[in-house]
């Protein structure tokens, strides 16, 4: 039966728990929110202003779809959430259903998103068979979508999902953990919280205070890194191909060769960077922001090779001197490490 709780909670979002056989609907609740319909708003917000107020485990989305006032019908399955893909899209794009069902036949073809049928209500009343993905299915539909002049919340959406930290590495590890730790260290609804919390863990692992800067500034720079590569790419940006095309200029190793040379476990090569260097981590940042700035600045939209060859060739240009540091202070630039003077 339809949660009571949860729907106080998130009065744009409707709640299932554990897929009912039949769907009860809320007339409170639009299908879509449409540049169209955007000026009456007003007319499908809960009468009840007196709402739950959110808390820290609100899922992400869901923060998301209330920020900007647009449905997105989820169900609560075994503990967990899947949404409905369409309203995602036609939430933060502006566009209509029809729209929103090619955009997600397009995607399908470019991306490896799990997905799976479960009851959404049309307008009519009528309930349908329709995709619904878990958080991060929605982070990389959104990662995807261009920005464009008919989409102008798209771009907001895209920097608050960005500030609230799914855009970095973590999006693509698998569920052992990860999404709950992401949400943890980065929750968006509490920055300062987070912030305090990831730099307890690093100085936990002794690292000193310019490590803890620089390892931060550099998530902020992997953020727009990645951002700008979704932007400006043709189709999927290749990211696992741009990350190991720097790594390559800069250590003369892709990802797997690194983990493997600083014996990392499988967790610990989740978060590899870190376990780098702080020369390591200025070096990395210094050619992913020169990166960023050179795809935006060409103006138009790149294919995959030529992205990974503006992240190559960024590297290429500060790799001398970052190593020439290294040699200069004695360390290892991986680890960070002192060197034996022969």
């Amino acid at each position: 039966m339809t949660s009571k709780t949860d729907n106080d909670k998130y009065p744009f979002c409707r709640v299932r728990e554990d897929v009912p056989e039949k769907l009860e609907t809320s007339a409170a609740c639009p299908t879509h929110l449409t540049a169209d319909n955007l000026q009456n708003k007003k007319d499908f917000i809960m009468k009840d202003q007196n709402v739950t107020a959110k808390s820290d485990s609100t899922p992400l989305p869901l923060v998301v779809a209330e920020k900007w006032e647009f449905r997105l019908n989820f169900h609560v399955v075994e503990g967990e959430h899947f949404y409905a893909i369409e309203d995602w899209i036609v939430g933060i794009t502006g566009c209509d259903v029809r729209k929103a069902q090619l955009s997600w036949a397009k995607l399908q073809k470019q991306l490896l998103i799990s997905n799976q049928q479960l009851s959404h209500t049309a307008p009519n009343g009528r309930v349908y068979q329709k995709d619904h993905t878990d958080d991060h299915g929605l982070y990389l539909i959104a990662q995807n979508l261009r920005v464009t002049k008919n989409r102008p919340a798209l771009r907001a959406i895209k920097d608050y999902l960005a500030k609230a930290g799914v855009f970095a590495d973590h999006l693509r590890t698998n569920k052992d953990g990860a999404r709950d730790r992401l949400r943890e260290e980065l929750n968006a609804e509490n920055p300062d919280k987070a912030m305090e919390e990831a730099v307890a863990g690093y100085r936990k692992q002794q690292r000193d205070d310019r490590w803890i800067d620089m390892r931060l500034k550099g998530v902020g720079h992997r953020l727009i890194f990645s951002s700008t590569l979704a932007d400006t790419c043709k189709t999927r940006p290749d990211f696992a191909g741009a990350t190991n095309a720097g790594y390559k200029e800069l250590f003369d190793m892709v990802k797997a060769e690194i983990v493997k040379t600083l014996g990392l476990t499988k967790s610990q090569a989740r978060k590899l960077r870190d376990h780098l260097s702080e020369l390591a981590l200025q070096g990395i940042s210094l050619y992913e922001s020169a990166a960023s700035h050179k795809m935006r600045k060409l103006g138009r939209v790149l294919t995959r090779d030529e992205q990974v060859q503006i992240v190559r060739d960024c590297a290429v240009m500060i790799t001398p001197g970052i190593h020439q540091l290294a040699d200069y202070l004695g360390i290892d630039l991986l680890s960070g490490k002192n060197l034996i003077a022969e």
